[in-house]
């Protein structure tokens, strides 16, 4: 009971809100992209469209690579490139 008291009352001298408050607060926080690239790098209004390219983008890339590597490993085993 002594040492909830003492906790409380330095929290009130000193302002901390304690850690669960901290944690609520970093939880209501937006993303990286949210708070640096929406709105700053292309218009709010665009995010959706600006979502489905960098989906098609990644997709694209992920198939090349794919494809990059079968045409490799069908070329005479493992290690072979195809120039």
């Amino acid at each position: 009971m002594g040492t909830e008291y003492a906790h409380a009352w330095c929290r009130a001298e000193t302002g901390w809100v304690g850690y669960r408050a901290l944690a609520e607060a970093t939880t209501r926080h937006q993303g990286f992209i949210d708070t640096y690239l929406t709105g700053v790098v292309y218009p709010a209004r665009f995010l959706v469209l600006v979502q489905s390219v960098v989906a098609v983008r990644t997709v694209a890339s992920w198939a090349g690579v794919l494809l990059r590597r079968r045409r490799v490993s069908g070329a005479g085993g493992r290690g072979t490139r195809v120039a």
